[in-house]
């Protein structure tokens, strides 16, 4: 596979339906173990997710996600965090921050957010994440 895929776990926070019942198939066929879960979990229950989170904003008031996101990345500070929201939810006091920290504005494709994860997985192998 030549991604380190093949080890590679996501897991998927506050995904609803259409997204419950695609996306974890999708990674799945491109090698990732996935995970679910419908709320903000402490950072301990994530610990057999290696590689990357996809939280679903909408799904949680932004103060519960800024509060919760440094627990988060602590827990595994390679750990890339992808943040799908709708438009300007995350400005101000709820800015969202942190290295592998990053938000992106829904919709966002399937395809596009393994190209995100492989790219994270990337510079991963070559010590920079």
């Amino acid at each position: 596979m030549g991604w380190g895929v093949g080890q590679s776990s996501v897991g998927l926070i506050g995904a609803q339906a259409p997204e419950t019942e695609k996306l974890p198939l999708f990674f799945s066929e491109r090698g990732f173990v996935v995970h679910r879960w419908p709320g903000l979990v402490p950072a301990s229950s994530l610990v057999g997710v290696k590689t990357a989170l996809v939280l679903f904003a909408d799904a949680f008031e932004p103060e519960a996600i800024v509060a919760w996101l440094p627990q988060v990345t602590r827990a595994a500070p390679s750990r890339l965090v992808v943040v799908l929201t709708a438009p300007a939810r995350f400005t101000g006091p709820t800015a969202l921050r942190g290295e592998n920290v990053m938000l992106l504005v829904r919709p966002v494709l399937a395809w596009q957010l393994v190209d995100v994860i492989r790219h994270h997985l990337q510079r991963k192998v070559k010590g920079r994440a």
